[in-house]
């Protein structure tokens, strides 16, 4: 897995870029992995998500700030996306709608 983009100012908070940055490939490796299994168990693939990271300013902690959902991931059942990667593929929104609507219901069965 690989961190996409890191952007810090020095002098706004204390911070070792490359300590982050293991720390977000880390933290987003741990995540995946739990969502991976939970979905497996479903029956189906989460093939990939992103995350945001944010930073509090006061203490330097690198926090996950990002709601984890639908547009987080791209999950597949068999060969099919059930996320937006089907609107980018050239689904209706009324197909996207429900399988945006499915993918909701099925998440109430991780918790």
């Amino acid at each position: 897995m690989e961190i996409a983009f890191l952007s810090l100012w020095p002098g706004q908070v204390p911070y070792n870029k490359k300590k982050y940055r293991e720390d977000m490939t880390n933290i987003a490796q741990q995540n995946f992995l739990i969502l991976e299994a939970a979905w497996a168990k479903l029956g189906f693939r989460l093939a990939d998500f992103k995350v945001e990271f944010g930073i509090d300013v006061t203490t330097g902690e690198l926090l996950l700030a990002d709601v984890i959902d639908n547009d987080s991931w791209r999950l597949l059942e068999g060969e099919r996306y059930l996320d937006k990667q089907n609107y980018r593929d050239g689904a209706l929104p009324d197909a996207v709608k429900a399988d945006y609507a499915r993918v909701a219901e099925l998440s109430t069965q991780l918790m």
